[in-house]
């Protein structure tokens, strides 16, 4: 079956994540205006790649809900609306120049003080999409001609190299729909509706999702 285009990949993710039940869809927010996002990449000296346009458009990340606790005060639900597929949470567009700010700072102050070796530096043109929360972003290649590939960017593992992860934002939301209607997935540790990806018997083409 011929692989399906952007928007319809997105559209096709939604709907499956709505069949789970995943807290993402009823927390998404709006998307924002081609426009706007074209200019915003600019002022940050980012080409405005369509991929990136399209991924904001689609929703500009999801509302955060406050926790829900027990009567004993403990946690028992909390912050998943802006899981897709765990370990990824998606960003939104000032949340996604933030974290480039911050790996830019890192990878620049490295470099200062060590030199740069074979470390190989957060490029400026990535911009990150998802975050694993403390595992590295999964980061678009706004300089990429035609479609644009994903990449993690993880200061822990920089001089190991940066291996292309995903051909396209297309394979990223294709391989988290497959994920959820093949059912390698199992519930969140902090929010049991969110689907979370269960490595323990993922096919090897979907290992991307949870391997890097």
């Amino acid at each position: 079956m011929a692989s399906l285009g952007l928007d319809a990949s997105l559209a096709r993710l939604e709907e499956v994540l709505r069949r789970y039940g995943a807290p993402i869809v009823d927390a998404f927010r709006p998307g924002l205006d081609a426009s706007y996002v074209d200019d915003v990449l600019r002022s940050e000296g980012l080409v405005p790649h369509p991929d990136a346009v399209a991924w904001f458009g689609w929703h500009d990340a999801a509302e955060v809900a406050p926790p829900v606790h027990a009567d004993d005060g403990s946690v028992i639900r909390y912050g998943c609306e802006t899981v897709l597929v765990g370990p990824w949470w998606m960003l939104t567009l000032a949340q996604s120049l933030e974290y480039r700010r911050m790996h830019l700072s890192i990878t620049g102050g490295s470099i200062e003080m060590h030199g740069a070796g074979d470390a190989d530096p957060a490029r400026e043109s990535w911009l990150p999409i998802a975050t694993s929360e403390g595992a590295g972003e999964l980061c678009l290649d706004t300089a990429a001609a035609g479609a644009a590939p994903l990449y993690v960017l993880d200061p822990e593992s920089l001089r190991e190299g940066t291996p292309e992860q995903f051909a396209s934002l297309a394979e990223f939301a294709a391989a988290m729909t497959r994920a959820v209607e093949d059912g390698h997935v199992t519930p969140h540790p902090h929010d049991s509706r969110a689907p979370m990806i269960d490595a323990s018997q993922l096919p090897d083409d979907l290992r991307p999702l949870a391997y890097w």
